[in-house]
């Protein structure tokens, strides 16, 4: 059918045992199965002469099996396509493209030269769903729009949408990990060392501390100390270095940049400075 030119019955076809796929637990999917599945539908969706009603649904079912790769390409053709969604299928399309940029994980950050245009279309696709009314309530998606904005250096409306969300959500622990070093991040890009410091320390109290947390707070440490506050800058590293692990290759360093921190307030570390 599809050689034929009648590609929309194979692809409601495979969108059809997509989804069925997708309810599945994933044990039970014979990978090469998935794989034609996936792969059918890709191909098929992604040639412009698919109309939006036909294209949508197939993404959806890609997106349902987590195939954020494929969702990817199809999107790179059909916005080149010169049809574009129209009525309740742009609404799909938006949540769509938010969906499938919240299964990016470990693919580098926004700002990378392969994500930055699809970063752009995220961005663009929340404000007109929220315009509409129609963007969920969802903490991971006002997490996932702060690092975007994070990574593209819009700070400021990462500091908008965190303290939103930090005052009206209850978050679940790794939810408000992920807040609180977002925040931290973008306190730092501001050159506000105080407010950094505020959020990262809210990151270290019980179990073993991430070391992206204790890189953040070595950067709060030499900002205060860039700033001539060292009174602050000498409590954060004492801080820092109760934190770091003895066996780690960079406690040394952190035991000198107190020491040169408390030596700007108090004369006599200046025998301890010696020392190290």
């Amino acid at each position: 059918l599809a050689d034929r030119g009648d590609a929309w019955p194979v692809l409601a076809l495979l969108r059809d045992a997509a989804l069925a796929l997708a309810q599945l637990p994933a044990e039970q999917i014979a990978p090469f199965r998935r794989k034609a599945i996936a792969d059918g539908l890709r191909v098929l969706a992604s040639q412009p002469e698919r109309s939006a009603d036909q294209w949508v649904p197939a993404a959806e079912a890609l997106l349902a099996l987590g195939d954020r790769t494929a969702v990817r390409a199809i999107f790179t053709r059909q916005d080149e396509a010169k049809a574009k969604p129209e009525g309740a299928l742009v609404q799909r399309v938006q949540l769509l493209r938010v969906r499938a940029a919240q299964l990016a994980t470990g693919e580098g950050t926004w700002d990378d030269a392969a994500h930055q245009g699809e970063a752009r279309a995220v961005l663009d696709a929340m404000a007109e769903l929220e315009q509409r009314n129609a963007l969920p309530p969802d903490s991971q998606i006002v997490l996932l729009r702060m690092d975007i904005h994070g990574d593209l250096g819009q700070h400021d409306q990462v500091l908008a949408l965190g303290q939103t969300l930090a005052a009206a959500m209850n978050l679940e622990e790794g939810l408000r990990k992920r807040l609180l070093l977002r925040l931290g991040r973008s306190y730092l890009a501001k050159g506000q060392p105080a407010l950094a410091r505020d959020a990262l320390l809210g990151l270290t109290r019980g179990g073993t501390v991430e070391p992206e947390v204790l890189d953040g707070l070595e950067s709060v440490g030499a900002m205060f100390v860039g700033q001539a506050q060292f009174t602050d800058a000498e409590a954060v590293f004492a801080q820092l270095v109760k934190l770091t692990p003895d066996s780690s290759p960079f406690l040394a360093a952190r035991l000198l940049q107190h020491a040169q921190a408390w030596a700007q307030i108090d004369p006599k570390a200046t025998a301890l400075l010696e020392m190290l």
